[in-house]
């Protein structure tokens, strides 16, 4: 579990995903915690794992919030590519919701656009201080 930690924590994308995975589940001898489990898929999703969006559509539905549900698999769908990207736009379109609540699920997608941006920004920053 050290080990799955460390490379989360280096932005291993496919370990953050199964640390999220383990936090929603309460497996690998991890108590279920949601909040740990969204801020694992986020980081996942952040650094562009594709399965990590519908993962928090899930989660976002199965707590009742249809519009944040919506959200992420539309994420998903437009940044996902290939199988999950399929998923995440047939899991979109089966909320059915409507287009007063499209529009506020647009502006978190809006908003989470801009925290990968700055995300994104961060790293290349990051990167460049250490080349320097």
């Amino acid at each position: 579990m050290a080990d799955l930690i460390k490379l989360s924590d280096n932005g291993d994308t496919r370990a953050q995903f199964i640390l999220g995975d383990l936090y929603a589940k309460g497996k690998g001898g991890l108590v279920k915690n949601t909040d740990k489990a969204k801020h694992w898929f986020n980081q996942s999703a952040l650094n562009g794992y594709g399965a990590s969006f519908i993962r928090l559509g899930a989660l976002a539905k199965n707590q009742g919030n249809m519009i944040e549900a919506y959200s992420w698999y539309d994420l998903g769908a437009s940044l996902a590519g290939g199988k999950d990207a399929r998923y995440a736009a047939k899991a979109r379109d089966a909320l059915k919701l409507s287009d007063a609540d499209e529009d506020k699920a647009d502006e978190l997608s809006t908003a989470w656009r801009k925290e990968r941006s700055a995300a994104s920004d961060a790293r290349e920053e990051a990167e460049r201080a250490k080349r320097e």
